[in-house]
């Protein structure tokens, strides 16, 4: 399953999923924890975006959580 790190206890932690509904798990049910190396923009998508727009962007994604 992937998704981001939402939040964390010493005995559950929560995923973020792609479709923005959370998934809470406890630590027993968990195999693995492994950070991903890639990004989850699509491949190249920053060349199609005018400079504007990459920064509207930027500001967006650093926004408050919801």
């Amino acid at each position: 399953m992937y998704g981001l790190l939402a939040a964390e206890t010493a005995g559950s932690i929560t995923l973020k999923l792609l479709d923005g509904t959370r998934r809470t798990f406890l630590r027993s049910q968990v195999e693995a924890l492994e950070g991903g190396a890639a990004s989850l923009m699509p491949e190249g998508l920053e060349a199609a975006i005018p400079p504007q727009g990459m920064a509207d962007l930027i500001a967006f994604l650093r926004g408050p959580l919801r």
